[in-house]
């Protein structure tokens, strides 16, 4: 067993406040030790270890934006056994890497709340009601447009914009919305989900 004063959980940082928050998320469900690194820190993918989990926080700017090809870079390299949650830029990251395409919001949703509905499996969603509320910050989507066979929606909000994903065949999760927000009641359940999933 691991002794959970070591870290457990990579969250990888693009350089964003809320990053810290999440860290506390994970910490308070009592299951994780997180360590909070740069998203450009060297040699990352090596320094992942079975056992482990990887966050990918949210952040400012676009996917495309130069100073996030070091988490592309991360992805192509994580083995592919390490389960992945990607929140807001990290969900939009973790789309695009696969194939999937962005669209821009007509304006900001920032401080915004929306009712989330599930429409397919996913166990970050155990235990939670079809619909659940959930804060937003962004002003980027994933678009439907020519979407990859690799991936699956498991959420979208009442206008039937994507909000959640998942890998058909990997442990690959990736929200929208923010589950540290206090506008999510349920993301501390959302979290535990994550940090309970086992590698095969």
């Amino acid at each position: 067993m691991r002794a959970m004063s070591q870290p457990n959980v990579w969250i990888i940082d693009h350089r964003d406040s809320f990053t810290w928050n999440l860290a506390e998320l994970a910490a308070a469900t009592g299951m994780a030790v997180p360590r909070v690194v740069p998203h450009d820190s060297p040699g990352l993918e090596h320094a992942v270890r079975k056992g482990e989990k990887v966050i990918l926080s949210p952040g400012p700017g676009v996917v495309h934006d130069s100073c996030h090809r070091a988490t592309f870079r991360l992805l192509r390299r994580l083995p592919p056994d390490i389960p992945v949650l990607g929140v807001c830029l990290g969900h939009q990251i973790l789309g695009v890497h696969f194939g999937a395409a962005l669209e821009q919001l007509p304006s900001p949703l920032h401080g915004a709340r929306a009712q989330i509905r599930r429409c397919g499996p996913s166990p970050l969603f155990a235990g939670l009601p079809e619909e659940f509320p959930a804060g937003l910050y962004h002003s980027w989507r994933l678009s439907r447009e020519s979407w990859p066979d690799e991936l699956i929606v498991t959420a979208e909000d009442g206008r039937g914009h994507i909000q959640a994903i998942r890998h058909r065949t990997r442990p690959l999760y990736g929200i929208q919305f923010h589950p540290e927000s206090i506008l999510t009641p349920s993301g501390s359940l959302m979290m535990r989900n994550f940090l309970a999933l086992s590698q095969e």
